[in-house]
């Protein structure tokens, strides 16, 4: 079986039990789910961000195991600001080809034209690399950028190597006193690293700045990164954890400049330029919530469930307990040997279920949610 979107649902237990967390990123209990589910007590309930798994999970006991949002969920912050809603833009970047990103909104049409940048594997299907000389994504200007009392960008990052000073997310500021505001990976002269915002003060042509020492960002793995700006405060996060909070009551200055995703322009060249990938860039004109952007980096906007890859053998899930709950997962490469004579541990499938009572057997029709 190629690939199958699982909602199956067999019995779920009610009793009290501890719930675990599996992100193959880390920062969760474990990183892979046959570890979880291994080390979980019977009716245990197992949450797993939407994230491509290699592995083939053997279920034998009673668990609840949800993927993706089930759970976990970043909450309506999808509707379209141009339609009284709250996402300005979003570049989910899953083109995976061209010279052109488009937003996902539908009736701004905020499409921006790739500049050396490269695709390649992001969180979700595909991502922008950016080779840290001459990459960048350019946006042209447009008066739903101009975010001035709240604002919020949230995005994934894999990078490859960090330059000292700024290391450009997503910009709209070409220098300290001039445009309106900049998300960047910060490093300082010892080495130190981590997630920054500035902006440029309305009507004051200064700059205020937030950094976040304590929500460090290492290189060659994926890390999810936002900030929030509200009319009292600027706050950063770090995998879906806020790691720093900065007051503030200023407004941001309106500019005419360009929007960029992985470098800066100023009046002359283009600057502080991003080594390594971006995925699923996002920005907002509202300070989102700490439990939305937990939900960000836990599942994105709910559309993406974790994928569970059998790499060609039997199957991603074989269930041989009785009342186990399974929601929300696609299972791949699960092989396919499906008909005639099985042998001892059956057909292939994405999920198959053996000896177990109160569960849907696998040549038998199921309850899709």
């Amino acid at each position: 079986m190629l690939a199958t979107l699982l909602f199956l649902v067999f019995v779920s237990d009610e009793s009290e039990a501890a719930t675990i967390t599996v992100d193959k990123f880390g920062g969760a209990d474990y990183t892979n789910i046959t570890q979880a589910v291994d080390n979980a007590s019977a009716s245990d309930t197992i949450k797993i961000a939407a994230r491509t798994y290699h592995d083939a999970v053997e279920v034998d006991k009673i668990l609840t195991i949800l993927g993706g949002n089930e759970g976990v969920d970043a909450g309506a912050i999808f509707d379209p600001s141009c339609n009284s809603g709250e996402l300005v833009a979003r570049y989910r970047l899953d083109e995976n080809g061209g010279s052109d990103v488009d937003d996902d909104i539908w009736c701004d049409d905020l499409d921006g034209d790739v500049e050396g940048a490269s695709w390649a594997t992001g969180v979700w299907e595909s991502g922008l690399d950016f080779d840290g000389s001459n990459d960048y994504v350019e946006i042209e200007d447009d008066d739903a950028f101009d975010l001035t009392s709240e604002i919020s960008i949230a995005a994934w990052i894999n990078i490859d190597s960090l330059s000292s000073g700024y290391n450009m997310i997503v910009s709209k500021q070409e220098s300290g006193t001039s445009g309106s505001y900049a998300f960047f990976v910060y490093k300082t002269g010892g080495g130190d690293t981590m997630p920054a915002f500035s902006y440029i003060k309305d009507g004051a042509d200064s700059e205020s700045s937030c950094t976040a020492a304590d929500g460090h960002i290492s290189t060659d793995n994926w890390i999810h990164v936002a900030v929030t700006k509200s009319s009292t405060e600027i706050k950063l996060y770090v995998d879906g954890t806020s790691v720093k909070t900065c007051d503030e009551t200023s407004d941001i200055e309106v500019s005419e400049l360009d929007l960029f995703i992985g470098a800066r322009k100023t009046s002359s060249e283009f600057d502080d330029l991003f080594d390594g990938t971006i995925d699923d860039v996002g920005i907002w004109n509202t300070a989102l919530s700490a439990s939305n952007i937990a939900g960000l980096h836990w599942s994105g906007d709910g559309s993406y469930y974790p994928i569970v890859n059998a790499s060609g053998g039997g199957y991603s899930f074989k269930i041989t307990a009785d009342d186990v709950t399974l929601k929300k997962f696609e299972v791949q490469y699960s092989g396919d040997d499906t008909g005639g004579e099985c042998g001892a541990e059956g057909c292939d499938a994405g999920v198959y279920v053996n000896n177990a009572d109160d569960a849907c057997p696998f040549n038998k029709s199921c309850t899709l949610l």
